[in-house]
C-alpha cells in the first residue's frame, strides 16, 4: 500500500501544502505513528515533546514565527487532556494551532474504553472547530484545508482533529485513459 493514498498521507500532504515543516508531540500508536511516517515522506519533521502541553506551546510558537498553522500531535484520552493547557494558551493568545489526536474506532472501543471520552467536548470552549478523519475517502486533505483556514481566520485560534483508521486506503479514482488519437 502506498502511504500517500491513506488518510494519514492525505493529512500529511495537506499539511505540507500549508507550509508546515514540523509537528510536535507525544505519539501513541496506530494513527499517530502512521501520520508521523506519512509526514516524514512529505518532508515534515516530527519533534518529540516531553509532554502534550509543551507540544502545543511549541506549535503555537511556530505558528507565531512562521505565519502558518502550528501542528501538535497527542495520544488519545489522557494525551488530549494533557494538551488542554497548551490549547488554552493558543486560544487566549490567538495562535492558529491544529491539535491532532488518535481516537478509538468502533473496532477498538472494547479495548480502549479506559481512554475513550468526548475529546472534542473536553476542549470545546477553547476550539474554533474540530473534525474526525479516517480512511473514508479523499476528503482528508480538504478537511485539513478547511480546518486550517478556520484556525487562521481572525481571530486565529486552535482546531482539533481526531484520526481513526488512517491506514486504510482512500478511494482515489484511476485517471481516465488517454486517447493517443484525439
Amino acid at each position: 500500500m502506498n502511504r500517500y493514498t491513506t488518510a494519514a498521507g492525505g493529512v500529511a500532504a495537506a499539511l505540507r501544502g500549508l507550509g508546515v515543516k514540523r509537528m510536535f508531540g507525544v505519539p501513541g500508536g496506530g494513527a499517530s505513528l502512521e501520520l508521523i511516517d506519512a509526514a516524514a515522506g512529505h518532508g515534515i519533521d516530527f519533534v518529540l515533546a516531553r509532554g502534550e502541553t509543551a507540544a502545543v506551546l511549541m506549535a503555537a510558537a511556530t505558528a507565531e514565527v512562521s505565519g502558518t498553522i502550528g501542528v501538535a500531535l497527542t495520544t488519545r484520552g489522557p494525551g488530549v487532556a494533557g494538551a488542554a493547557n497548551g490549547v488554552a494558551h493558543a486560544f487566549l493568545d490567538r495562535c492558529p494551532v491544529m491539535v491532532i489526536s488518535e481516537c478509538p474506532d468502533s473496532r477498538q472501543q472494547a479495548f480502549a474504553s479506559h481512554q475513550a471520552f468526548d475529546q472534542p467536548g473536553l476542549l470545546a470552549p477553547l476550539l474554533k472547530g474540530h473534525g474526525r478523519l479516517g480512511g473514508e475517502g479523499t476528503g482528508a486533505a480538504a478537511a485539513i484545508d478547511r480546518l486550517s483556514a478556520l484556525a487562521m481566520a481572525p481571530p486565529a485560534g486552535p482546531v482539533f482533529v481526531e484520526l481513526a483508521d488512517t491506514g486504510r486506503p482512500l478511494d482515489i479514482p484511476e485517471p481516465p485513459p488517454v486517447d493517443p488519437d484525439p
